[in-house]
């Protein structure tokens, strides 16, 4: 939880290093995420895609939620605006 806020508190500054730790350390759990949501579509675009939207319109800095339930709840929202005929509801 706490690396989650520092992770945070980088990529509100804007921090390259924090983008790069960001992908290392959520990349294969949003996979998994886009893969449920959106099983006909190919995640690692879907995932790469979401990744660099959030940080070119600086998401990141009206994050006011836990690092964590920002990037679930925003990914699935980005899978449904994508497909939303692909949508798999759970």
């Amino acid at each position: 939880m706490d690396n989650d806020k520092q992770l945070l508190y980088r990529l509100r500054k804007s921090d390259p290093a924090a983008f790069k730790d960001l992908y290392c350390q959520y990349y294969d759990w949003l996979l998994l995420v886009a893969d449920v949501h959106l099983p006909y579509e190919n995640a690692e675009k879907v995932v790469e895609d979401f990744l660099l939207g959030c940080w070119k319109s600086q998401s990141f800095k009206t994050v006011h939620t836990p690092l964590r339930i920002f990037l679930f709840n925003t990914l699935v929202a980005h899978c449904k605006k994508r497909h939303p005929e692909k949508l798999v509801v759970l």
